[in-house]
């Protein structure tokens, strides 16, 4: 039997969806829900999913008892009865799973991929409770609603320990490319996706596999555009510009509607990019919307605009322009589209790490480090002097740290762990956490989730690694899909498309800097088809300037709204004086590089008022 809200002649309709589910050792039961939550049960095996399946008409044809009819719950179901859990890796899409099986007395709780859908759980021993919503499981019976203060500390100086953790004590998040396999009760986390294995060999993307890329860009694209009639936030950048130009393309031969051009305009003239929107658009033949910042923010300024539009939310907000792109989507939204897709990705998986140099001089290779360094000064505004320190702080300080690791822990194991302890504690505050158990809570915690270096794999795919399994990466994908919530448009990103990341992890820094210029793989075609806007040459703008100008103007103003950091003093996670003398120290000319973490600081505070009991 199965079970939705939702037409029967619409098995893959894609509405957002409010639930809970509980999963206790007899089975696994929705609590509530409010929009399409498929159910689906045959025998002794029970699957809920919500979000969408991209490779529906896949499925219906290798599976034999599949009909074009089935529900989405209904073709997992199918799927897991016939290849178990190894479905996970069959299913494509953006969602979330879970498939209780009576047999093994075993359950299995997941997110797709890339985790582009969250999936948050609460463990109550006998029960768990999950939804993608924080907010819905803080709601079931028996959940404490209690803030995690060590995670808020750690906010406060830019450290996300652990990828599971959530800003409350009992709620923690399924990472992405994992299952929660609970089997007779045991609980485990299980990574169930992986481009390149560790101990395994890469099977690394050579040359003549590159024209794989646009046949994975195309389904890519074309997965966000079968969600309805589509607007692209367009910028005047690489990603947002390739997106736009093949979502043009393939909505006309596909005999859709053209994607709508939503623009932000920046006023600084350094960070605007109005004339390169224009054009493009006027080059696809697209319709465009353009709203300058100003207007989108109105007289509060973006950052206070931002701890407005945050007030309830599941997590501190991360990208403050999001209430500005808000006022793009409620165009989209009125003019009746379905979904907004994003360049989102194309920075994490088109560019090259720089830590990429710390394995070219391991590996003595100096004439790749030369067109590394070489491929960096064409495709930044830096200088060469700044890409020398850069080498040295992403090159050879890796290295040195290190060999000096691994002749202490063989040598002087003690001396290691002071050292340990020493850059631990120099890199928290001294006005954080001025509550002792707190204070010793966020050392021990820094100890624990210390990260070793790199062995055989290399600093490169270690990074790699962080970008699909961090939690701040999480954190972003989940803002995303929050707001998506908020609106009733899905934000989407064909750069996060599980295919193809699967393929660009894969693709060697030489081949994503073809032509000695980052993002080679989508900056030729973009080259050839709009000859007269240099994008051949095009350098990645730089936001430092423009984040520390709004910190420098706004904090002051947002710190006083806030009546001060009240809140967190209470908590005792900050000390407010300490506080205030740094930010004094930022606004009398702090650093471009501290800009990000001010607005990191006011915002938890703001936040934190909206989350406690009242």
């Amino acid at each position: 039997m199965s079970t939705a809200e939702a037409p029967r002649d619409a098995p893959h309709q894609d509405v957002l969806s409010t639930w809970a589910a509980r999963l206790h050792p007899d089975g696994v039961e929705l609590l509530r829900r409010e929009g399409p939550v498929w159910t689906a049960t045959a025998g002794p095996r029970t699957v809920i999913f919500d979000g969408v399946l991209h490779n529906r008409a896949e499925l219906i044809q290798l599976l034999a008892d599949a009909r074009e009819e089935d529900d989405n719950a209904q073709l997992v179901l199918k799927a897991y009865q016939r290849w178990g859990r190894e479905v996970l890796n069959r299913i494509k899409g953006i969602h979330a799973v879970a498939i209780w099986d009576a047999d093994k007395r075993s359950a299995v709780l997941a997110r797709d991929p890339i985790g582009l859908s969250p999936l948050f759980y609460a463990d109550c021993g006998d029960e768990i409770y999950f939804s993608t919503s924080i907010d819905q499981v803080l709601a079931c019976d028996g959940v404490s609603s209690a803030l995690n203060r060590a995670a808020l500390a750690e906010h406060l100086y830019d450290q996300w320990l652990d990828p599971g953790e959530t800003y409350f004590e009992a709620v923690r998040r399924v990472p992405a490319c994992h299952a929660l396999l609970v089997e007779r009760g045991a609980r485990r986390l299980d990574r169930y996706w992986d481009p390149a294995p560790p101990g395994e060999d890469v099977e690394w993307v050579t040359e003549d596999d590159l024209e794989q890329f646009r046949h994975l860009f195309d389904q890519a694209v074309n997965r966000c555009i079968a969600l309805g009639p589509t607007g692209i936030f367009l910028s005047g950048g690489l990603d947002s510009v390739s997106v736009a130009g093949v979502a043009a393309d393939n909505c006309r031969q596909q005999g859709l509607p053209d994607p709508l051009a939503l623009s932000l305009v920046f006023p600084e003239p350094e960070a605007s990019e109005e004339l390169t929107q224009r054009a493009v658009a006027r080059g696809l033949g697209l319709e465009q919307v353009l709203t300058k910042l100003d207007d989108a923010i109105g007289e509060r300024g973006l950052l206070l605009s931002a701890c407005d539009f945050q007030a309830g939310k599941p997590s501190p907000m991360l990208n403050y322009f999001t209430p500005a792109y808000d006022k793009l989507t409620a165009v989209a939204r009125a003019r009746g589209l379905r979904a907004v897709i994003t360049g989102n990705g194309g920075d994490e998986w088109l560019t090259v790490s720089p830590l990429h140099a710390a394995d070219l001089i391991r590996s003595l290779d100096a004439r790749g480090l030369a067109r590394h360094m070489r491929a960096v000064r064409r495709s930044y505004d830096i200088s060469w002097p700044l890409i020398w320190r850069n080498a040295w702080r992403f090159g050879a300080s890796p290295l040195l740290k290190a060999r000096t690791a691994s002749v202490l822990s063989a040598r002087a194991p003690g001396a290691l762990a002071r050292y340990r302890r020493h850059v631990i504690e120099r890199n928290i505050p001294a006005w954080v956490a001025p509550d002792p158990a707190l204070a010793a809570e966020i050392r021990r915690r820094g100890l624990e989730f210390w990260g070793e270096p790199p062995q055989e794999e290399g600093w490169y795919r270690n990074e790699l690694r962080l970008g699909l399994e961090h939690r701040l990466v999480s954190m972003e994908w989940e803002e995303y899909f929050e707001n998506t919530r908020h609106t009733g448009l899905r934000t989407l990103s064909p750069f996060l498309d599980s295919d193809l990341v699967d393929f660009l992890y894969r693709v060697p820094p030489d081949l994503l800097d073809r032509g000695s210029r980052s993002k080679g793989l989508v900056r030729e075609e973009l080259a050839r088809r709009f000859p007269d806007l240099g994008f051949e040459r095009q350098k990645k703008d730089d936001a430092t300037a423009l984040n520390r100008d709004v910190a420098m103007n706004e904090s002051a103003r947002v710190w006083q709204e806030l009546g001060g950091m009240t809140t967190l003093a209470e908590l005792e996670i900050l000390d407010e004086k300490g506080f205030e003398r740094e930010l004094r120290t930022f606004l009398s000319g702090g650093q471009e590089k501290d800009a990000t973490r001010m607005w990191n600081i006011l915002n938890l505070e703001a936040w934190t008022k909206t989350r406690l009991p009242t």
